[in-house]
């Protein structure tokens, strides 16, 4: 039996996402693992549906096994996304292979950047770009352009290949040798806003047809996530959304003093003062934003440094790796991974609440501070949603 791996956010699960996990069955995986993004997702918004529902339909489209990968990892820069996603893997100890989509499936030029990224001269070259004034994205390609070459540098360009070579370099770090099977994205490009001849489309501009209340066009979409989405705005519960955190976001911003904003998680080179004052002085979501973004600074930075806030996150709450194993949804052959890592894991694996209470203080408290980004996340809906649904949801079984 070879198990394989792959790390999502499927926001939602779409056509494209299924093509992957079909792709990567035909390449010899018995069976197949994702660690999936909670409610939050990495460029720093919240998921367009909750994370019951998204790996409900994952299940019933390729994957087997849907695991957690808990907001202080799914919402957070590309390194500590990837890093935390592999280390849940790592953990099952029955892990074979690693896939991933990307835009360049070149193996030997993606470890050939992960081992230019690990270059300790490309991260002189990246400080000193940012202390120039330019944002940390664009100093890490000046350096490789200057270093490796600009081709490697235009593959930096590319949102899945960054991912791609950050996962390699995780498996190093976590000495996780598993066959690694790079998957080329088709159809259209991550952040496109056309459907492509055979009917992908990116999940950014399935998102915007979702937030104009409107629904994608045929074929972009598998028929488990349509009728999640139908049922849940129907309900009032989908799809949830960042602007209708705009009061809370804004409460949480002027309650908070220097001092506090400073601690926030990855913040740095005085932005808190940025965002206190812009804090102050906008009125919406938008001029929020306005306020703070610059060259420096891109938006993807600013929101996630934003949500912090909003979830009350501490430097402390960032812990290295995640403390237990937690399940979403699972079928047959999901339960038979279980069953093999019954012996092999190297963390608890956890299916219901009551398991945290046996498991510590620190994975106790890291279990509540979940809890609470989900609480939190219902206000995003269009009908605010009540609380507790990480405690009282039970794994979504489906039948093969």
């Amino acid at each position: 039996m070879r198990i394989a791996g792959v790390i999502a956010e499927y926001n939602p699960f779409h056509s494209g996402h299924q093509y992957h996990l079909s792709q990567l069955r035909a390449a010899g995986a018995d069976r197949i693992v994702a660690v999936m993004s909670g409610n939050y997702v990495q460029r720093g918004d919240v998921a367009v549906m909750d994370k019951f529902r998204r790996a409900r339909a994952a299940v019933r489209y390729g994957a087997d096994l849907v695991i957690e990968l808990p907001t202080v990892f799914s919402l957070a820069p590309a390194e500590r996304f990837a890093y935390g996603g592999v280390s849940l893997l790592a953990a099952l100890g029955c892990m074979d292979m690693l896939s991933f989509g990307c835009e360049d499936n070149d193996p030997a030029a993606l470890s050939r950047l992960a081992d230019g990224l690990d270059d300790p001269r490309i991260e002189t070259r990246i400080a000193q770009g940012v202390r120039s004034g330019i944002s940390h994205p664009a100093a890490r390609e000046s350096a490789v352009r200057t270093l490796l070459g600009g081709e490697d540098a235009d593959r930096l360009r590319r949102p899945n290949n960054i991912l791609a070579v950050e996962y390699i370099r995780a498996c190093r770090k976590l000495g996780a040798d598993w066959d690694l099977v790079p998957i080329r994205r088709i159809g259209v490009l991550h952040d496109s806003d056309n459907q492509s001849e055979n009917g992908y489309m990116s999940a950014s501009a399935i998102r915007s047809f979702l937030y104009a209340g409107k629904f994608p066009p045929s074929g972009a979409l598998p028929n488990a996530t349509v009728e999640a989405l139908e049922n849940g705005v129907a309900d009032g519960s989908l799809p949830a959304q960042l602007s209708r955190l705009e009061r809370p976001l804004l409460y949480a911003l002027r309650r908070a003093d220097l001092s506090a904003l400073a601690e926030l998680p990855d913040i740095s080179e005085g932005l808190e003062a940025k965002i206190h004052r812009a804090a102050r002085e906008a009125t919406n979501l938008e001029e929020l934003l306005a306020g703070i973004k610059s060259k420096r600074y891109p938006l993807a930075r600013i929101r996630r440094l934003l949500l912090y806030a909003f979830l009350g996150f501490t430097r402390e709450d960032f812990l290295p790796t995640p403390p237990y194993i937690r399940v979403l949804a699972a079928n047959g052959k999901g339960f038979d991974v279980l069953r093999i890592a019954r012996d092999t894991a190297h963390l608890p694996i956890v299916t219901k609440a009551g398991d945290i209470r046996r498991l510590g203080a620190e994975a106790e408290r890291f279990f509540h501070l979940e809890s609470r980004c989900d609480d939190l996340y219902g206000l995003a809906a269009p009908k605010i949603r009540t609380g507790g649904t990480n405690c009282t949801t039970g794994v979504q079984i489906v039948k093969s």
